[in-house]
């Protein structure tokens, strides 16, 4: 089975293997031509198809779907693109800042596993340019121990300085949540999960 992730960008060869219940917008065969990519969603599997989205050019311009999957012929993960933050052109990086903030990361996160999603990540997968002036940078990272409190407010800080907003989830074993509402220390927290959203305990403040 298919060792894909919530996030991960995976490359199909054609809009026909799509499965979806609603009818494909006409920008969908469009949109794929350019970029041949689509995102997985944090759903369910349907009968052994993959949820996945499409995205179009504007942000409205978003479609969920299904896909099975031998008809994916790539799989980039988040922390697969982090390593290319260093190919960014410098033109680019002065037009966006969500991407000159991507430069800036790596002291921040130090040795944890992160990586862009969002319009930067598809931009740094597809090479189009998706990503404009006013473009958060959404970031994923991967934690296996909780972070210390003083660690996560440390982080929440120096990305507030960068020169974008910074969205951060942090996927864990139970989900994924925001860093910023995990760095409060608020007794519960909001996760996301395949089955749907849950509040938790705080894992730090209820311990």
């Amino acid at each position: 089975m298919l060792n894909a992730l919530p996030h991960d960008l995976l490359e199909i060869g054609r809009s026909e293997d799509l499965v979806a219940f609603d009818e494909q917008p006409t920008w969908i065969q469009a949109s794929l031509a350019q970029a041949p990519f689509v995102v997985m969603r944090r759903a369910q599997w349907l009968n052994g198809l993959v949820p996945v989205g499409v995205r179009g050019r504007s942000r409205e311009q978003r479609f969920a779907a299904y896909l099975a999957p031998q008809s994916i012929l790539c799989r980039l993960t988040p922390e697969e693109l982090t390593d290319q933050y260093g190919s960014i052109d410098a033109a680019r990086r002065e037009i966006v800042p969500a991407l000159a903030a991507l430069v800036s990361c790596p002291p921040i996160f130090s040795s944890l596993v992160y990586g862009p999603t969002g319009s930067v990540g598809f931009e740094l997968a597809s090479g189009l340019a998706t990503a404009t002036d006013s473009s958060d940078l959404d970031l994923l990272v991967r934690i296996v121990d909780w972070l210390p409190l003083g660690i996560a407010r440390d982080m929440v800080t120096a990305l507030a300085e960068l020169p974008c907003r910074v969205d951060v989830l942090l996927e864990t074993a139970v989900g994924a949540m925001s860093l910023s509402e995990y760095a409060r220390g608020e007794p519960s927290l909001l996760v996301r999960r395949i089955e749907g959203p849950a509040l938790i305990p705080h894992p730090l403040i209820n311990s």
